[in-house]
This record gives structure tokens, sequence and C-alpha cells, in this order.
């Protein structure tokens, strides 16, 4: 069901991330291996963190393992394949260092569970995933660690599949506005066309550009975009109609931009990726309602939501009903509970 999304949308590589732990980002992520190696694909595995573990490091409680099938191709480290229940044939070295050594490839021999640890730095991700399709693989999967939204960024993956659950909130309604709070952040749309290249070049340039209505730019020396709300509030003139900010945004970003706006109008705020927000919702809704605007320059593309209705630190939810309401709030994305087989718009 959920591998029929994913090759409807022609989606090579996709990233399974969690809203929380103990959402089901794992089942997700294994009910994709099941379904691929049913089709006889070639799957090539990664992790941008360290998954796979035998027991929650914060819960101290069981955690599913990760299944790799005959001829799966992996990203992981020596130190992770300590307790490995498979055999491997390795391929390649990386050269990238993990706290757990050196990130190897290898190919499965025989199947079994494995934990993974991948590369930390996105451009070494990247640069594994391509590998892992030079060696043969049909379909890429990327395991998102926790709280690890960069495992959603469109440069790594062609798609997203989000995990949710129960144990991301006490009620339905809980779990479900937190959950649209991160979709509707992946939703952002793609600047114009007839605006990309210009503010990708200005994203080369700066970490932080202010454009007149005229056209005039001035580009700011700042650290960082979740420290630069002062240098960009000091800088804003009545006549700024559009701001491009190459790294992360947080609250102090758009604290200022709604003040440039209470004194000179709506304002164009584009950004690298739904994944480069990270204002608080009220925060970033506060300023769309005040007229302004945000676009991206790399749009993600949501394949679907999965579902969890059961949590190891509460009853958990009614499966029927978890499902209706997520399939309403979540329109038009397909909902799916990979364990029930039952899914929305699937």
């Amino acid at each position: 069901m959920l591998l029929d999304i994913v090759l409807k949308h022609q989606l090579k590589s996709v990233s399974v991330v969690g809203m929380a732990k103990n959402v089901g980002k794992t089942v997700t992520l294994n009910h994709l291996v099941a379904e691929a190696a049913v089709r006889g694909l070639t799957l090539g595995l990664i992790s941008i963190g360290r998954d796979g573990e035998g027991v929650d490091a914060v819960f101290n409680i069981p955690k599913p393992g990760i299944y790799a099938p005959t001829s799966t191709l992996l990203a992981t480290t020596l130190g992770s394949l300590a307790h490995r229940e498979v055999e491997l044939d390795l391929l390649a070295g990386t050269g990238y260092s993990t706290a757990m050594g050196e990130v190897f490839l290898y190919r499965v021999i025989t199947p079994g569970f494995v934990e993974l640890t991948g590369p930390t730095l996105g451009w070494q991700q990247r640069k594994v995933v391509g590998t892992l399709f030079a060696y043969g693989a049909d379909l890429v999967l990327v395991d998102g660690a926790l709280d690890r939204v960069s495992s959603a960024a469109p440069t790594l993956a062609d798609g997203v599949i989000l995990a949710t659950g129960a144990a991301l909130g006490s009620t339905i309604p809980d779990v479900l506005a937190k959950t649209l709070d991160r979709v509707e952040r992946f939703a952002l749309p793609q600047v114009t066309q007839e605006l990309l290249p210009f503010c990708l070049d200005l994203m080369h340039q700066a970490k932080a550009t202010l454009v007149t209505q005229a056209g005039e730019m001035r580009l700011l020396a700042v650290g960082g975009s979740l420290i630069s709300g002062e240098a960009i509030a000091q800088s804003l003139t009545p006549d700024t109609r559009l701001v491009v900010l190459a790294g992360a945004v947080g609250d102090g970003v758009l604290a200022a931009l709604n003040d440039g706006m209470a004194r000179a109008g709506p304002i164009h705020l584009v950004i690298r990726s739904g994944a480069s927000l990270f204002a608080a919702r009220q925060v970033w809704r506060g300023f769309v309602a005040a007229g302004g605007s945000i676009s991206v320059t790399e749009p993600i593309r949501l394949a679907a939501v999965t579902l969890n209705p059961t949590s190891p630190l509460s009853p958990g939810f009614d499966q029927e009903a978890f499902l209706k309401a997520a399939g309403e709030v979540f329109l038009p994305y397909p909902v799916v509970d990979v364990v029930a087989g039952k899914g929305y718009r699937v």
C-alpha cells in the first residue's frame, strides 16, 4: 500500500521522518522494506543518525529493529554491526567519520536486523545516497533521526513520509494539530520560476538579503538566520518587500519582519525549504496572517502520513477514529496505518 504511493509519485529516494519517538517511524520503514522485497527491488538503506538499536536510549524499552533483506545495500559503521544478525559483503569505505566510527557500504548476503549509523553532515549524506544508487539500488530509504527535520530536506531525498502517533500527545486533536503544523511547513510553495534563480544567487552570496521594491539589495553579514533577527530589524526600510534567508529561520527573524510590516506593508520571505522553518507555529502563522508570505527554493514532496494509534506510555487511541480524523485533517495527503493495513486516499 505505502510502496504503491512511492512508485506512483516516481520517487527514487524517500526519507521517513518521525514526529517524535515511538510514533512508528521504524515500523513504517520496515513496511516499505517488506513491500519492496516482494516487488524484487534492490534497496539502499541509510540513517542520518543512529537507528535500529535494540533498546530505546531514552525510555529504556525495546525498539523494533531495521530489517535488511538479501541484496540490500547498507551504509553503516563497523561499531553498529557488533551484534549483527546478517552476513555482509564489504563494498567500500566512505571516509566519513561518526561517533561509532567510519561509515562503510555493505551488501547483505544473508538477511536479518541491522543497526544503521550514517554520516551527520548533509553533503556527506547526499554523497552516500548517490553512491548507493551507483551500486545498484532501485530505491533508497533514508531513516530520519528524532527531531532532525533536515532528513526531510529535498536535496537529500525525492520525497518524505511523515510518521506520527499517540506518543506525540494525549488526545487525537492534540496529535493532529502538532502534526499538521509540520505538514504545513513541508507544504510551503516554491518561489516563482521568475524569482528562483535570483533567490538562489542571493542565498549563495549571503545568509540574509533585503530587497526593496525598486530592486535595491542589502546583503547582511550575519552569523546565521536563527540569530539574525536584530540585524534584520535594524536594516529593514519602509520599502523592503523581499527578504531572502539562506539558513534556519527562528522566532526572532519573523518577529522583526512583523514589526517591519506594521510600518511598511507586506513582506515576502524566501527560505530554502520547510525544513528550514524553526519558528513556533503562532509566530510564523502570525506573520502570514499579518499579510506576509513565505515561499521556498527547494519544495518538499510529502508522499504520505503514517499513523501509530498505540503508545508505550499511554492507552493510545481508537484506531478507526484516529485514521478517520487524520484523513480529514491531512487532506489531500494519503494517510496510512501500516499495521492495520488501512488508509485514506491510497
